[in-house]
């Protein structure tokens, strides 16, 4: 009998500990920036990059993936974190990973 009171006990504890993440919200609430939806050109390599309304996005001819942003201008891209900007009235956008900076132009 004793054996059942400590695998009701574990169970409780360990059910409690599952279902308290339920709860709590995100540290940060991803949305889309209607301002990056669209095409852009990086005038070196010619890649285009395309933002859509659905939350996905397309590289030239490549990959196909999510996308979503956060305040403090970060962007998520198939899983990958970056900073951007948009500059010059929001025709000039700029991505960075680490030290890596690309540049696109809307188009």
């Amino acid at each position: 009998m004793k054996r059942f009171y400590v695998v009701v006990l574990f169970l409780f504890f360990f059910l409690c500990c599952i279902l308290s993440g339920c709860t709590n919200a995100p540290p940060e609430v991803l949305g889309h920036d209607s301002r990056l939806i669209g095409e852009w050109k990086n005038e070196r390599t010619l890649e285009v990059l395309e933002f859509n309304t659905d939350g996905t996005y397309t590289v030239t001819e490549a990959e196909m993936a999510d996308w979503s942003t956060a305040s403090g201008g970060k962007l998520w891209m198939y899983g990958t974190a970056y900073t951007y900007a948009l500059l010059e009235n929001d025709t000039i956008l700029t991505i960075t990973e680490d030290i890596y900076t690309r540049t696109y132009h809307r188009l």
